[in-house]
């Protein structure tokens, strides 16, 4: 099992949990790095950060796969498509871009309007995507057409969001450790 940890000094480390050493260190950012996200396989991993580019590598061999020039400010929020074969990005501009991994190509661009996205996570079956954001609000989108379906409002801003196996219910944390469960309504 793997772990990835970065931050202020521009670079990636990859550990092997059960080894407790580190395995490689990944180096392209050329500013403090927010947000990390494993392939389901473990195979990639994406990076982004105050650069406004998002990194995929292969994080095996420890190479640098695509650069996407993102967002107009800090990335915040990364995660893979269930397949991995989408990647959800979100930044302090308010906005979350989709992207096509095989050609790193932004297919669908969706505004929040306020706050900071900090989670991001897509629903087991790919149809939907949630976002979390400093403005407190929980948001369901419909993947393909970028509609928003359902919005939920916490205490405080939204730091953690992922759906339930079967995608029927949501679980968020805000800032103030405070964890929601959100039934998501029937949508036809």
């Amino acid at each position: 099992k793997w772990i990835a940890g970065a931050g202020k000094d521009h670079d990636i480390r990859i550990w092997n949990v059960t080894a407790g050493k580190e395995l490689r260190k990944l180096e392209g950012h050329k500013q403090p790095i927010k947000a990390l996200c494993f392939s389901s396989d473990s195979k990639h991993l994406i990076s982004a950060g105050e650069d406004h580019s998002i990194r995929m590598w292969n994080s095996q061999k420890g190479e640098l796969i695509h650069t996407m020039r993102a967002h107009c400010d800090t990335v915040t929020a990364l995660c893979f498509s269930k397949e991995s074969y989408l990647i959800a990005s979100g930044a302090k501009d308010s906005m979350i871009k989709i992207w096509d991994v095989v050609s790193s190509e932004n297919i669908l661009t969706l505004s929040c309007n306020f706050g900071t996205i900090n989670c991001l996570a897509f629903s087991p079956d790919e149809n939907y995507l949630i976002s979390g954001s400093s403005d407190n609000f929980l948001r369901l989108w419909d993947r393909k057409t970028g509609k928003l379906l359902q919005t939920f409002i916490a205490d405080s801003s939204i730091i953690s969001c992922k759906f339930s196996m079967d995608g029927n219910e949501i679980f968020v944390c805000d800032k103030m450790s405070t964890v929601y469960k959100f039934k998501i309504m029937k949508i036809n």
